[in-house]
């Protein structure tokens, strides 16, 4: 069906349920829908497992502090991951590399399942290696397989679809992380903490197979079973200039660091991981302690931390969702994009403020949810959209690099941070929760440079911004 910009008679009875959510138009909706899918099962397979990760190293002696350390260790994994994924983003069509990343992630998953059956994890020396070896496997997983949604979401919509219909499409993220952690806090005391690892694998295989599906559909020929960066190349060779070829095929970290507005992003997504990961360290800390004093074996602190999280997770998760749906495509809509980009910073302003004054674990848990509901909602979305006036090259590949090595440096500045609050100077959670406030101070200073950049690029690009209307026909 072609594509309708101006009305909404053409619309099917699903776009019309739809629209209720955000601004959809006729012919859209199928490949909307499989997009939410997508992103909805790859969520899931990722809350599936984050409170097994909770649990493997809230048990262990320490736990939330060396969680906070691997930080570092995480950094260090991704700035050599991010390389070899841009070399295989640039020998791969989009369809193929998901596809291989997401079999590479999910056979890890059926290993760590397996090693965890071994007599040597009882131990406690095998017990630590374990917690921290999955801990260090999850930090990967999870910036490398979100982010390879989002450039591939980013990659079939124009900016227009994009700013309407990526509140419907991260609607899924929030349904997917809803339903894995509420799984999880309800059948993990049944089927066991490890079994978890298999479930997620399965779902994490279920998503690469709906991305063909979708890529079936939106392809249009030859250019789109490219891989990433193949465009740019082609049309510099036509011009025989060997420097610009170079440009083309250069790498990750080059592609950010080289462009004021991906520095710029690059440096937002650090200060607010590290904000993000603070604020994680103490909630994990005090639901440590708190496990303990329950009493039990080292079984008993597994299944408490891992309901207890799950239970959290489960109700960020569904706040995040009602905001997804009903407020996000107005904010964005009515409000505009800077007042919705701004909203995220302010509120983890108000929650590390309100920790300060009461360091508590209601009050964490409180500050939290507020926080990471509208992260994993409204921000996530928002963030995402600053993607859309970029190449395809850089959404696969500089994107890698921004959500993932540049995310966990956020995680080596808060493990830095929690080293010498906590550990030298011994000031605990409320001393965490204060820097943060400084922190999100000099972040809100970073996004409000982002979004007067991004409206000079969308000036710049004004075909973009509009709309392709060859790619978008038969969506």
């Amino acid at each position: 069906m072609a594509y309708d910009a101006d009305n909404t008679k053409n619309l099917t009875m699903v776009e019309r349920v739809l629209h209720l959510v955000t601004d959809i138009r006729a012919g859209e909706g199928t490949t909307a829908l499989l997009l939410t899918l997508d992103v909805f099962l790859v969520l899931c397979a990722y809350y599936l497992i984050k409170p097994v990760r909770e649990a493997l190293i809230g048990a262990v002696t320490n736990g939330p502090r060396y969680k906070s350390y691997m930080g570092a260790g995480v950094a260090t994994a991704l700035f050599f991951a991010v390389p070899i994924y841009a070399r295989l983003a640039s020998a791969w069509p989009r369809n193929k590399l998901i596809l291989r990343v997401s079999a590479f992630f999910a056979a890890n998953l059926v290993a760590f399942y397996l090693l965890g059956r071994t007599p040597w994890v009882k131990g406690e020396v095998g017990a630590t290696v374990f917690g921290l070896g999955f801990l260090l496997w999850m930090g990967v997983f999870n910036m490398m397989i979100v982010a390879q949604f989002w450039a591939f979401a980013a990659d079939i919509y124009t900016q227009d679809q994009g700013k309407r219909l990526f509140p419907l499409v991260a609607s899924g993220a929030a349904l997917g992380a809803m339903v894995g952690s509420g799984v999880v806090s309800h059948i993990v005391h049944v089927v066991g903490t490890l079994q978890m690892m298999l479930i997620s694998a399965a779902v994490l295989v279920s998503s690469a197979l709906v991305t063909q599906v979708i890529h079936a559909r939106t392809a249009k020929g030859h250019a789109d079973d490219k891989p990433a960066g193949a465009h740019e190349k082609d049309a510099k060779k036509g011009d025989g200039d060997k420097d610009d070829d170079r440009e083309a095929t250069r790498g990750a970290y080059a592609l950010v660091l080289k462009d004021k507005y991906l520095l710029l992003i690059a440096v937002f997504t650090t200060l607010f991981t590290l904000v993000n990961t603070s604020g994680e360290y103490m909630i994990s800390q005090l639901v440590s302690d708190a496990a303990k004093q329950h009493g039990g074996g080292k079984e008993a602190v597994h299944e408490f931390i891992a309901s207890y999280m799950g239970n959290y997770f489960l109700w960020v998760n569904v706040v995040g969702l009602v905001i997804q749906l009903f407020l996000v495509s107005r904010i964005v809509r009515y409000a505009g994009f800077r007042v919705a980009f701004l909203v995220f910073p302010v509120v983890a302003l108000a929650s590390a403020a309100t920790i300060t004054a009461i360091p508590t674990l209601p009050a964490v848990r409180v500050g939290k949810t507020a926080e990471n509901s509208i992260d994993y909602s409204l921000n996530n979305t928002v963030r995402n959209m600053l993607w859309l006036p970029t190449t395809r090259r850089v959404k696969y590949v500089a994107k890698q690099a921004v959500d993932g090595f540049f995310a966990r440096l956020g995680d080596v500045g808060s493990a830095l941070f929690v080293f010498i609050l906590v550990g030298q100077l011994d000031l605990g959670v409320r001393g965490v929760a204060a820097m943060n406030v400084v922190l999100v101070l000099a972040w809100i200073y970073v996004a409000w440079r982002i979004v007067n950049e991004r409206e000079r690029l969308a000036k710049e690009n004004p075909e973009r911004a509009k709309g392709d209307l060859e790619k978008t026909n038969n969506l």
